[in-house]
């Protein structure tokens, strides 16, 4: 049994060399291609939203988890822009034009808690940034399904735009009591949606301190 085990893992492991080296290759593929890395980025965090926001993984235990294969991206993320550069000056003329809008979301934190309700901090990162985002918070109890974004006055749902001109923007959203009593077993998802309306990145969920 543990020689199984043993077999299993170093198969896992191999799977895993084996994505990120295709990660890095593809990469280089697009760089050279006419499109800047950061569209790969752009890429995994719109495949990692879309996973949070239905609760599916994309990613078997044969993957690489999504900070490991961004993690591999970035030892080559230089050598891929230089790569860019040289055979495309022009951002503007190059097949894929300019860098896409990157968003991250750091840890959701909770604090100024009183009898009236929750605060709730976000902060944000971004890069490539041109007009505004829209930050949306959501409350969903377990195994209730994310509710559109678009047209929704849900009162588990809050939004907020912002421009995310600073190095680490910081988004505050205020949640009263009442709403997290009614909801005291859910959970909170962050989603960053760009202005087209596109969902472009999202947190991973977490527990609200009540």
């Amino acid at each position: 049994m543990d020689g199984s085990r043993k077999l299993c893992q170093h198969v896992v492991e191999i799977s895993r060399l084996l994505e990120n080296g295709a990660d890095t290759d593809g990469l280089m593929l697009m760089a050279r291609a006419g499109y800047h890395p950061d569209f790969m980025f752009a890429l995994h965090s719109l495949l990692r939203a879309h996973a949070m926001r239905n609760a599916q993984s994309t990613l078997d235990a044969l993957h690489p988890e999504w900070v490991s294969r961004e993690e591999a991206l970035r030892t080559i993320y230089a050598t891929a822009g230089h790569e860019y550069e040289k055979l495309w000056l022009e951002m503007t003329e190059s097949p894929g034009g300019s860098p896409p809008i990157l968003v991250s979301t750091g840890e959701l934190i909770t604090s100024r808690q009183d009898a009236s309700g929750t605060e709730v901090l976000i902060p944000l990162r971004c890069s490539n940034m041109s007009g505004a985002v829209e930050v949306v918070l959501q409350l969903r109890d377990k195994n209730t399904p994310v509710q559109h974004f678009a047209g929704s006055n849900s009162p588990s749902e809050w939004r907020q735009f912002t421009g995310c001109t600073s190095d680490v923007t910081q988004i505050t959203f205020r949640i009263a009591a009442g709403v997290l009593r009614a909801h005291h077993r859910a959970s909170a998802g962050i989603y960053v949606i760009d202005d087209r309306g596109a969902l472009i990145a999202a947190s991973d969920v977490f527990k609200l301190k009540r």
